[in-house]
């Protein structure tokens, strides 16, 4: 698996720029990750407000880090 999940913005550091790029996706349609599953912090299978908690939590908490999902190793 290449896909970082977290790394909404794809350069490969998970930070407070891709909980922007999360946010301007659900909240102002802008573009989706690519592929989708970068945007998926919890492994829902889907990117919502929750992905953005886990992600705030795991940047700013020591929280847990993002899982990996099976749709991001496909």
């Amino acid at each position: 698996c290449l896909a970082k999940p977290g790394d909404a913005n794809g350069d490969n550091s998970i930070l407070l720029s891709d909980i922007v790029f999360i946010i301007n996706f659900l909240f102002k349609s802008q573009p989706a990750p690519n592929p989708l599953c970068r945007g998926d912090a919890n492994a829902s299978g889907k990117i919502l407000l929750s992905d953005i908690v886990y992600l705030i939590n795991y940047l700013f908490k020591s929280g847990p880090a993002p899982v990996k999902s099976k749709e991001c190793c496909l």
